[in-house]
């Protein structure tokens, strides 16, 4: 966290917390007791006490894509020219 607010201290005390969640024992935490899919890919989602594996039967993903599929030509260009007309100035 760096800006011209932030003191060295805060930066400090942000990267900390920040390794916190995400160490394993937090993530799985996150992920048992909350719901949360963890950021950490080592994580296993389908283990039994996942409520990811629980709630599978009711349609919850639990292999779900990490990215969306790249648009075709024609649309990133449509989407470039927009960009130019009404974004870009």
């Amino acid at each position: 966290m760096k800006a011209d607010w932030v003191s060295k201290e805060q930066s400090q005390a942000a990267k900390l917390f920040l390794d916190f969640l995400l160490s394993p024992e937090i993530q799985t935490l996150a992920l048992e007791k909350y719901g949360f899919r963890p950021a950490d890919p080592s994580i296993a989602l389908d283990s039994a006490t996942s409520p990811l594996q629980l709630y599978s039967k009711n349609g919850v993903q639990i292999k779900i894509p990490p990215e969306v599929e790249i648009p075709d030509g024609n649309t990133l260009n449509t989407l470039l020219d927009f960009w130019s007309r009404n974004v870009q100035q």
